[in-house]
């Protein structure tokens, strides 16, 4: 259980060498969003997708998000 603890706690560290890998052998990062329809307001959808963007961008150093 502990080995499995910590590789939990050592997933974004792992994902972010990963990412860093690729971007020094020149790939470029794209991400994706999509927000499904809810019931929320077309301004509150708004704002949320442009959470995740801002999210994305920052965990995952992406030079492109989609949606």
């Amino acid at each position: 259980i502990e080995s499995i603890a910590r590789q939990v706690l050592n997933v974004r560290a792992t994902h972010q060498a990963r990412l860093h890998e690729l971007i020094s052998k020149g790939c470029k990062i794209i991400g994706y969003v999509r927000k499904l329809l809810g019931k929320e307001s077309i301004t509150t959808r708004l704002r949320l997708l442009e959470s995740m963007v801002d999210k994305l961008m920052k965990a995952s150093s992406v030079d492109m998000v989609f949606g």
